[in-house]
C-alpha cells in the first residue's frame, strides 16, 4: 500500500462561504471577475484559478481560538469552496484547501503572521491554506499554469 496518500480531514463546521472586505478600497485597478483584488498578483491567482476550473470564494473569514483562549481570525485570499486540492510542486505535493499570497519578504518567512494565521486554522481544522509570495504567483502567471488538480478519491 502506497505511504503517501492524502487523506482530507477538514472540518468545515460552521464556515460559511462568504466574501468579507479587506484591506483598503482602491478604484476597480485590481479587478477580476467583478471582484475587487487587494493586490495584483491576488488578481493573477484568481484568473489562474479560473484558467484551471479550481472554484473559489475570496477573503472567506474563520475565527479560530488560540492556545490562551484569545480569539484569532483570518481571512485567506482564496478559499477552494471547501474541497480539496491537491498542489504538486517538484517533489513536494500537499493536500490544500485555499492559497494566501503575500509579499515576498513576507513569504519567506516562516515566522510570519500569515504562516501564524495559516498554521492555527491547520491546527484547529485542518485546513491547508498555502502562502505564496508575489513573485511565484507572477511566475506561475507569466508561465500560464498551476501544478493544481482536484484530489481524486
Amino acid at each position: 500500500m502506497p505511504t503517501n496518500v492524502l487523506i482530507d480531514r477538514a472540518d468545515w463546521t460552521g464556515v460559511q462561504l462568504r466574501s468579507i472586505g479587506v484591506g483598503p478600497r482602491r478604484k476597480n485597478h485590481f479587478v477580476y471577475d467583478g471582484f475587487n483584488y487587494v493586490t495584483q498578483e491576488e488578481a493573477m491567482m484568481a484568473e489562474l484559478l479560473t484558467k484551471h476550473g479550481v472554484p473559489f470564494t475570496p477573503n472567506v473569514e474563520f475565527r479560530m481560538r488560540r492556545d490562551n483562549g484569545d480569539q484569532r481570525n483570518y481571512v485567506p485570499d482564496f478559499i477552494f469552496n471547501k474541497q480539496p486540492f491537491v498542489w504538486k510542486a517538484g517533489r513536494r505535493t500537499l493536500l490544500i484547501h485555499g492559497i494566501e499570497v503575500k509579499g515576498d519578504s513576507s513569504a519567506r518567512d516562516k515566522h510570519n503572521l500569515a504562516y501564524k494565521k495559516a498554521g492555527l486554522l491547520w491546527e484547529r481544522r485542518r485546513i491547508h491554506v498555502l502562502v505564496l509570495g508575489n513573485a511565484q504567483v507572477y511566475w506561475r502567471y507569466r508561465q500560464g499554469t498551476l501544478p493544481i488538480s482536484p484530489l481524486s478519491p
